[in-house]
This record gives structure tokens, sequence and C-alpha cells, in this order.
């Protein structure tokens, strides 16, 4: 006599069905452009008079905080993708 089994699929794969765009690729870039973003933030506080009249006092900690976070998180990012694992 011959049973079926059924075989439930695994919560992973249901994860991954219900997020079709924001696929490991997708957010490994992403990622990647956000520190670009932070570091261009910082440098324009720094380096231009955007925002000057609203952050005059307090322009270069927040322009160095924003610079600095980009960096770091740049340099995590080759990290974690020059070992060669997408270990998250």
């Amino acid at each position: 006599m011959k049973t079926l089994l059924h075989v439930r699929p695994s919560i992973k794969d249901d994860r991954e069905r219900t997020r079709p765009f924001a696929t490991r690729a997708h957010m490994k870039y992403f990622s990647l452009l956000m520190s670009l973003f932070y570091v261009a933030a910082g440098a324009a506080i720094l380096l231009t008079d955007w925002l000057a009249d609203l952050i005059h006092s307090y322009r270069l900690p927040i322009g160095l905080l924003l610079a600095g976070y980009g960096v770091v998180r740049g340099f995590l990012w080759w990290r974690k993708f020059q070992s060669g694992t997408d270990a998250e």
C-alpha cells in the first residue's frame, strides 16, 4: 500500500516568496549606496553652505559624524563581502 507524504515547505521558502524585490543582491548594493549617501551628506555639510542657517553651531560635529558613519558602514560592507560569505 502506498502512502503519500505531504511535505510542508520550509518557513525560509515562504519568506523568499513574499519578498520578490528585496533579494540579497539588491540589499547588498543598497547598503553600499547608503554608505555613499552618508559620506556625501557629511561632506556637503562640511564643505558647502548647505543648511548653514539651520545648523550653524553644530555644523562641524554633524558633518564629521555623518561622514564618519558612512566610512564605517562602507568598511563593514567591504569586509563582509571580501570574506566571501553573505552571512547576516
